[in-house]
């Protein structure tokens, strides 16, 4: 991944480390470490650099490390995924894999993206080594009668996967929206490839705040991290990626046969809008109501005072009131 990974790893365990042996470990000069050093404190690390002394990553999060993440994977998950792709910095990693994936099961993590997207091309704010961004190249074989359930879908694998880890509070808001204590924890992003009679690419991808606690970009919604519900949460990255890959190719080798059925019997347990007046922004117009779960085509429903409204996901904006 590169020599900023490479230094980072070294730095990783938090302890001072001499700048000379630094530079021999890694084959650079002291203007390169320098150099490598400056770059990453620019990118919102926590690095003290002493000229004479040494350099010490303070309150360091674990990296991204595949073997590790492999070390938690179950042997279902293991068959299906084809290669990892692991980086420091990427544009995004849905992005690389429409540009480099051809294969079914490519898994692509970053500790960094330089222009991470969300829904409706908003962009999405990754700063390195503080979160999760993950997306996955997958291939139906077969068409698909409920595509539009996967990012419902995934959405829930995901939350299945943090509740097991003990993240109990976790639920969705609809369409593809993370929610801890009614703050937006992480989302997904589904980008279809190619839809043919004879099967659909796809892929999947995953933001997650793990240990972000401010941002220098503006967020327009209250936000939070995995940190506000477990300290240590930086420090369980890779065990939380085996966690999601684990709940997210279960969920796309049956979604073929059963997707319906997944999301019609997890959606309602992790659903944070049932019964709560909500606000629906649809091509510039509000409605309000109670938030009254989706239908089988993954629309959402507002139960308002003129009756039962439906709205699709590419045409709304939910804020919980």
């Amino acid at each position: 991944m590169g020599s900023k990974n490479s230094i980072l790893f070294t730095l990783s365990d938090g302890k001072p480390h001499d700048r000379a042996r630094l530079c021999d470990q890694w084959g650079i000069s002291q203007g390169e470490l320098d150099k490598t050093v400056g770059q990453l404190h620019k990118d919102g690390l926590k690095l003290e650099n002493s000229i004479n002394g040494n350099v010490r990553w303070k309150n360091p999060s674990e990296l991204l490390n595949e073997e590790k993440i492999r070390q938690g994977l179950t042997p279902a998950c293991e068959s299906l995924i084809s290669s990892f792709m692991l980086y420091y910095s990427l544009s995004s990693t849905n992005q690389t894999l429409r540009e480099h994936a051809s294969k079914s099961g490519v898994v692509c993590l970053a500790e960094k993206q330089t222009q991470g997207r969300g829904r409706k091309g908003r962009s999405w704010v990754s700063p390195p080594a503080q979160n999760i961004y993950l997306s996955i190249h997958w291939k139906f074989q077969q068409p698909l009668q409920h595509a539009g359930l996967l990012s419902i879908a995934a959405g829930i694998a995901v939350t299945r996967a943090l509740n097991e880890l003990g993240y109990n509070e976790v639920g969705l808001k609809w369409p593809n929206d993370l929610v801890l204590q009614g703050q937006k924890l992480g989302g997904i992003l589904v980008d279809v490839i190619s839809h043919a009679s004879h099967g659909m690419r796809v892929i999947i991808g995953i933001g997650l705040n793990v240990a972000m606690k401010t941002s220098e970009q503006a967020i327009d919604q209250p936000w939070t991290s995995l940190t506000a519900n477990n300290p240590d949460a930086a420090k369980t990255r890779n065990i939380c990626v085996a966690a999601i890959l684990n709940e997210l190719f279960e969920m796309l080798d049956q979604f073929t046969d059963h997707g319906s059925s997944y999301v019609q019997k997890f959606w309602s347990g992790f659903d944070q809008t049932a019964g709560r007046v909500v606000r629906v922004i649809s091509n510039e117009k509000k409605f309000t109501g109670l938030g009254a779960g989706i239908d089988d085509q993954g629309r959402f429903q507002l139960q308002t005072d003129a009756g039962l409204m439906v709205f699709h996901d590419a045409d709304v904006s939910l804020r919980l009131q």
